[in-house]
This record gives structure tokens, sequence and C-alpha cells, in this order.
């Protein structure tokens, strides 16, 4: 991983460290990781139980409304649901304001089931670019031969879930490749992401070496794959993958 997610890494392990199983407890069952289906105490289905996480949910997250007397009370409920999570008061001590802020914006506008992702940790996601129409007098109008007209590109970083969790405008003219790492590297999630998806323009040789360095795997869809050529690594592995003998070329020049 870079420095800028090892360090993220070692502040949510502090904050981990600070709160008590019960606190755990509490938050898991809020994002629908309470226990099994009848491990409850009323041995049930636990149907009822899920509905009751969701709802505590979506209620703190809930859109205030109007102001009114209803409005006052759903939010007197909000702030007694938050409060009954009983954090411990210095769980944030020594974090960074902004990357708390950060925290609270993710938690803000994701759902119960990326959150259950977020807790797990790894994820694979998809990258690709989108072009989008605009105006000639708009500064961020380029000309793009493959879409074949003006506008501007949007480079977009999916996760499974089909949750975008970055997106950058980048230049019509600009590697593919630099924007899926740069998605890896700064989107805006507590997801670790363990491989990416592209297509053939979000793929190369330097592209594959940087992922590697980085810590995940660069999965593309080759655009007329039965037509690549792939090098030989030498040594005792040069036929260890006898399916791939027919795009198989010379050895690799590792001096170079």
């Amino acid at each position: 991983d870079s420095g800028f997610r090892q360090v993220e890494h070692a502040q949510v392990a502090l904050v981990a460290s600070r709160m008590r199983p019960a606190h755990v407890a509490r938050l898991n069952q809020m994002v629908g990781l309470g226990p099994e289906p009848g491990e409850g105490d009323n041995g049930g289905d636990g149907i009822e139980d899920e509905e009751a996480q969701a709802d505590v949910l979506s209620t703190i997250k809930a859109s205030p409304g109007n102001v009114s007397l209803a409005s006052m009370l759903a939010e007197i409920t909000k702030l007694e649901a938050t409060r009954a999570i009983d954090l411990p008061s210095g769980l944030f001590t020594g974090i960074d304001t902004k990357v708390v802020t950060a925290w609270r914006a993710r938690a803000a506008i994701e759902s119960p089931s990326h959150l259950r992702v977020c807790g797990e940790g790894t994820t694979t996601v998809a990258s690709d670019s989108t072009h989008f129409s605009a105006y000639d007098r708009n500064v961020f109008t380029e000309w793009h031969s493959r879409y074949g007209g003006r506008g501007v590109l949007v480079y977009w970083s999916v996760e499974s879930g089909a949750m975008a969790i970055h997106s950058q405008l980048i230049s019509c003219t600009a590697s593919e490749v630099a924007a899926m790492i740069e998605g890896v590297m700064r989107h805006g999630s507590t997801v670790r992401v363990e491989g990416n998806y592209v297509d053939t323009h979000g793929q190369s040789e330097i592209g594959f070496g940087i992922t590697r360095l980085l810590g995940f795997d660069l999965l593309p869809r080759i655009k007329q794959i039965n037509h690549v050529k792939l090098y030989r690594p030498g040594g005792e592995d040069d036929h260890r993958w006898p399916g791939l003998e027919p795009a198989m070329t010379r050895r690799i020049r590792w001096e170079l």
C-alpha cells in the first residue's frame, strides 16, 4: 500500500484499540453485522432484529425536513439513538480533524451494505471513462478522437456494490492507466482495494509493474486478446503455463 494508506490504517487501528467490545458490537449491529439469525433472545428468525438495525441507521441519516414539532422530535430521536452507542469521549484524540471529517462524510453517504464491506476491508473495483458533451466555450472542453466529438472526460472507480468511490476529470489525451492508479490511491472510502478491473486503455506493461508495487492486482479486459504476445519469464518457469504456449514469445530481458 501507499504511504498515505498505511498512515490511515494506523489511525484506524488506534481508534479501534480505544473501543471496548460492547462499542464494537453496537456499531456492528447498526450496519447489520449483529448476531446471526436465531441467536437473539427471542429465538426467532432474526428478520425483526435486522429490520430494527436498518431502521436505527436510516433514522439517524434521514433528512430532518421542514422545521416543525415533528421534525424536532425526530431530531431528538436521532440524538438519543446516537448517544445509545456510548462511544468513549477521547476516541479521536490525536487524530487530525480533516481525517475525522472525511470519515464522517464517508459514513454519511455509504449504505449499510457498503459499510459492511468496509468493515471487511477488501474489495475489487472497476474503472472506466465516460465522455460528456460540453459547450465549446467551456474552458475544459476538448476534442476526443476516440469518441468523435467535443466534451470532457470523467474517469470513474466503482466498487462491486455499484458505488462510485472515486471520480476525476481527466484530459482527453491523458493516460487512463495513471487515472486508474490515482483512483485506487485516493478513493474516498475505507475499503482496501485488492484488484482493479479495466478495459484495454486502462492497462499497460508499466501499469502492471506499478500496481504490483502498490499491492493490488490489475485485471484488464484486453481487446483482441487472441493477438496478444506474452514474454517468457526465463529459467524453469519458461514452460510453466502450457496452455499459454501459442501466445508466448521471447524471454524477458531482465538486464534492461
